[in-house]
Formats: C-alpha cells, structure tokens, sequence
C-alpha cells in the first residue's frame, strides 16, 4: 500500500469512528429520561423576589440547620437570642439532581427545642441516594416567615447513617 493511500484510509477511518461514537450517543440521549430542572424558568425570572425574600430572613436573625441523611432530613431553627424556634410549620421542597422530576414535599412541625424531622415517602426514587439536592425550605410561625435555598451533597459514606 502507498503512503499516500495509508492516509485518505487513515482519515476516512477516523471520520467513520466518529459517526459511530455520534450514533451510539444519540441513541444513548434518546433512551435515557431528560433531566431538566423543574421550574427553572420561573425560578429565573423570580432571582430578584427570591434575593429580596434572602436580605428579609437574614434580617430576622434565624439560623436554620439542614441535614441530610439516608432516611431524611432534620432541620432545626434557632432565633437571635439563642432559643428554639419551637411550633413552626416547616415545608422542604426537594430533588436529587439526577432525578429532577421526582420531587419530595415534606410537611413538618419544629418541636420544643426547635427540630423537625421528616422523611420522604418510600416511593421517592431520590431517597438516600449519595449525590447533589437541591432543597428549598419555608419555616413560618405566626407572623414570621424565613425561606432559604440550599443545595447539598449526601456522600455515599454519609447515605447508611440514620437522622
């Protein structure tokens, strides 16, 4: 074979490669479930509510501690002067961000010393599973509101421990 053949082989081998590699992944994209964010859109145009919504609850002085663990999530809201936030209807809206249209609402009540624990159902293809969540918590009592967004990652050392 001549040099100048072993080239236009070489080239039309490699652009024959790369069809292929280019079939096999769009037939992969067209099998798996799409992973879109749900809300995105109006989560976007909503930024400037939502920062304004962020100078309010950082103003009213509650820090809110979130955990993660394999069986669900443990929150707990203290006020500025150190004591529980005790009574307050919590709401943790959540996904993993491998299933973004599986989606976990959690209705709690903080008790006494200002902790509520909840778990998302069994059903929930996102439960314990080691990875990214994206989770939005309310916390209200009486006439105080304060709302965070928080993203957090459940390693999968962390995934076997119990709330």
């Amino acid at each position: 074979m001549n040099p100048k053949r072993r080239w236009i082989y070489i080239t039309v081998g490699l652009l024959a490669i790369n069809v292929l590699v280019m079939g096999v992944l769009v037939m992969a994209s067209a099998w798996s479930p799409p992973s879109v964010v749900p809300k995105y859109y109006e989560r976007a145009v909503a930024w400037d509510q939502s920062m304004a919504e962020a100078r309010l609850a950082e103003e009213l002085g509650w820090k809110i501690a979130l955990s993660l663990s394999r069986d669900g999530v443990l929150v707990s809201a203290i006020d500025p002067a150190g004591q529980p936030v005790g009574n307050a209807h919590v709401k943790v809206t959540g996904f993993h961000r491998g299933y973004p249209a599986q989606r976990a609402d959690l209705e709690l009540m903080t008790d006494a010393t200002g902790v509520a624990r909840g778990t998302p159902s069994p059903s929930a293809a996102w439960r314990g599973t080691p990875g990214w969540y994206e989770l939005d918590i309310a916390v209200h009592r009486g006439d105080i509101s304060y709302s965070m967004h928080r993203e957090i990652e459940l390693p999968s050392e962390v995934a076997a421990r119990q709330p």
